[in-house]
């Protein structure tokens, strides 16, 4: 399983290119509603993923797939704003935090709980490693803070694995219902960030 998922993602790493780089400049408004829909979309990854995994469903491998091929999807909006050679990079950096998620919940769905702390620990060092390549990017996202976004994600993102691995619903949908207001709040940070460092896209479209 992790070789597929280590060769899935090292494709699309490949294929991520500037399809999206000769696009017009947006509006502020249209950053902001696609930057929230790629982030509710990888919010519902997520939690497919979580779900077939710890189900052990059949459909897993495709599942972990559409989790994993987002990665770029999500890269591939910087584009316009910071060309291609860095998307490639963030495209990398996610696509790495999405193969320890993988291999996180996989360890949890096999009950190895010796396991956990060290897997984890990989997952927040990826996590941070994220947050300080976009803050090299872009003064505008503060580095703590968008670090300190990121492991409040992890957070609920782990508090929902864990109700759904113990079954208890309550849990699992208060994390996720906390995780969606959170990755709008995340969305927007990103948006605003590039409107502030990018007004030049912006001008005379709108705030």
């Amino acid at each position: 399983m992790r070789k597929i998922v280590v060769a899935f993602v090292l494709a699309s790493i490949a294929m991520i290119g500037g399809a999206r780089a000769d696009l017009p400049p947006r509006t502020p408004g249209e950053l902001r509603i696609e930057m929230r829909r790629l982030w509710d979309d990888q919010l519902v990854f997520t939690r497919n993923f979580i779900i077939s995994t710890l189900e052990m469903s059949p459909d897993q491998l495709p599942v972990t797939d559409a989790y994993l091929g987002h990665q770029t999807a999500i890269a591939d909006a910087f584009t316009p704003y910071y060309g291609a050679e860095a998307s490639r990079e963030l495209a990398l950096l996610l696509s790495t935090h999405a193969v320890i998620t993988v291999e996180l919940v996989r360890i949890i769905s096999e009950g190895n709980v010796e396991a956990v702390p060290r897997q984890r620990a990989h997952w927040v060092g990826s996590a941070q490693q994220i947050a300080g390549y976009l803050a090299e990017l872009n003064p505008s996202w503060d580095a703590t803070q968008l670090d300190l976004s990121l492991l409040t994600y992890l957070d609920l993102t782990m508090a929902e694995i864990a109700g759904r691995s113990i079954r208890n619903r309550d849990v699992e949908l208060a994390a996720y219902e906390r995780l969606r207001a959170h990755t709008t709040r995340l969305a927007d940070f990103l948006s605003n960030g590039i409107i502030k460092q990018h007004p030049e896209e912006f001008l005379s479209r709108g705030m």
